[in-house]
């Protein structure tokens, strides 16, 4: 997703249920914006919001533990836009763009202690974003029109990122998001009876983290479980992650008699490219189970590229039966592919072990789901007669994308090690702490307890089905007085099936150790036939 600034925005529309064998990879809705376009006259305009984090009240607790509390932040943002449209040629070629600068601190509010005293106050963080947007509308002869746009919200946060108790190696941070979107639409009628759209994009964006100063650089993140969770030391995490996304998507739509026939197909191929990894400590005190105090020496790994690919084909027939009458008709195909840099690893039920234990996996080059039929049905009736009343009903299934981030983290193999030790001295009052390094350096011999290696490829269940929502849409609306209308609608959708991960405990020596983990559906499958379907 995006930032855009609501002033370069000329159409909103929002489709929460309902909605033809069009539209797909949702099960909640559809939200689409149209940007604001040139035309034969010049205009635009210059605008400013500012808000001050004195107009907010303070010492309001956002968020608090058994331990701990903090207050809401405060913040002072500033932005100040403008925007330009008008003609290149008239009747021909329009241009809009547009620019949004944004600026604003947060004041970190302060952490308060069971006693009431407040402390970590005096922080703060700057966001600075830079929101654009661009348009270019040619009409190349009066059946024709290409439109190019492009806008962006390339973001740089910087200063105490971390909780306001943390010590400042562990809470100043840099970090970078946002993106840039570009797409190109040709708009074309070919025939009084035949439309053509063809739409073509791509949406950049990154996600990066990382340690302000060189202590955070150097040293590693050492958290407190016993005094909620505050945190010392550095900030060792180190992540560069970026994303692409590109669609295409032809659409025809022609007129026969009563009919309004509408199919196409569209795609979109998204990838991502993981780079993070840290290392850091938990300290939870006194444990007679572990023979002393307890520290957690953990690490996490998410290194990798995967691809995941979405296509499908649809159909849809709004079919004027009377004048007051239609029946809305669809059907919509699709297909999910799933791969990655090291293939796909894929199991079944007796193989899922041998994969997770001894890292014996069966690849297949890409998972792919397919079977994947959506049927639409609708019907809209108005008694009166005179287009201000409706009456409405609908059924549709409408299956899920699978989000990118389980490709990444599950098919490429997501790392996480927890080393598990104690000392026989009593190290509370912060005497476990090393402000240079590792906790584990300091305080004499630390006892190791055992290892939790989550360090492996998550098998996917080899006969792995796309998730999926049944609704059915029953409801009226009536127009009165010019501009109000009142209404009632009934939506029930019931979540048919889901993808989830299932816990696997394979270590003999202890049966009750998380050793890894599957993914498949419950109740069907290799995996998941063991445990209930959603309800």
């Amino acid at each position: 997703g995006a930032n855009l600034t609501m002033n370069f925005v000329q159409e909103v529309q929002v489709m929460t249920g309902g909605y033809s064998a069009e539209f797909g990879r949702s099960t909640g809705g559809v939200f689409n914006v149209v940007t604001k376009s040139g035309g034969n006259t010049f205009h635009g305009d210059v605008f400013s919001y500012y808000r001050s984090h004195d107009w907010s009240p303070e010492g309001v607790i956002r968020r608090q533990n058994k331990e701990i509390s903090y207050q809401f932040n405060g913040d002072d943002n500033l932005d100040f836009g403008a925007s330009l449209g008008g003609p290149i040629m008239k009747d021909k070629l329009w241009f809009f763009a547009a620019i949004d600068p944004t600026r604003k601190t947060t004041f970190v509010g302060g952490s308060v202690a069971q006693g009431g005293q407040v402390t970590g106050t005096g922080h703060e963080y700057d966001t600075d974003t830079n929101i654009y947007s661009a348009k270019l509308s040619w009409t190349i002869s009066q059946n024709h029109t290409l439109v190019a746009s492009a806008f962006g919200d390339p973001q740089k946060q910087t200063g105490w990122l971390g909780d306001a108790a943390s010590d400042e190696g562990t809470a100043l941070r840099e970090a970078n998001t946002g993106g840039y979107n570009g797409s190109l639409r040709y708009s074309g009628i070919l025939t009084p009876r035949w439309l053509l759209d063809i739409t073509a994009g791509r949406h950049h964006q990154r996600n990066e983290l990382g340690p302000a100063t060189e202590i955070g650089r150097t040293v590693p993140r050492q958290i407190d479980e016993t005094l909620g969770g505050i945190q010392h030391g550095g900030f060792q995490r180190f992540q560069k992650d970026k994303s692409d996304r590109d669609a295409f998507a032809v659409k025809f739509s022609n007129f026969v008699g009563n009919h309004e026939l509408r199919y196409g197909v569209d795609t979109e191929i998204n990838r991502y490219d993981a780079d993070l990894h840290e290392q850091w400590y938990r300290y939870f005190g006194f444990s007679s189970s572990r023979g002393g105090d307890y520290i957690q020496d953990r690490s996490y790994f998410v290194q990798g590229k995967g691809t995941t690919t979405n296509a499908a084909l649809f159909a849809h027939d709004s079919w004027k039966i009377t004048p007051n009458l239609q029946l809305n008709l669809g059907v919509r195909y699709e297909e999910q592919w799933l791969d990655s840099k090291e293939n796909v690893a894929v199991a079944n039920s007796s193989e899922a072990d041998s994969c997770i234990v001894n890292l014996e996996c069966r690849t297949v080059d890409k998972l792919k789901l397919k079977n994947n039929w959506s049927p639409r049905i609708g019907l809209v009736w108005d008694p009166a007669k005179n287009g201000k009343s409706k009456v409405f009903g609908f059924y549709g299934r409408f299956f899920e994308a699978i989000p990118l981030d389980m490709n990444i983290r599950a098919i490429n193999g997501e790392r996480y090690v927890i080393k598990q030790w104690s000392n026989p001295a009593n190290l509370s009052g912060g005497r476990w702490i090393n402000p240079s390094g590792s906790p584990l350096a300091i305080n004499g011999t630390w006892n190791f307890i055992r290892v939790s290696n989550l360090v492996a490829v998550t098998p996917l269940d080899e006969a792995l089905k796309a998730q999926y929502q049944d609704e059915f849409v029953l409801g009226g609306e009536y127009q009165f007085a010019g501009q109000w209308s009142a209404g009632v609608r009934f939506v029930d959708r019931v979540l048919k099936r889901v993808i989830e991960d299932f816990g696997t405990f394979t270590d003999p020596s202890d049966p009750s150790a998380l050793t890894g983990y599957v993914i498949g559906n419950p109740g069907e499958g290799n995996f998941g036939s063991l445990y209930a379907k959603p309800k």
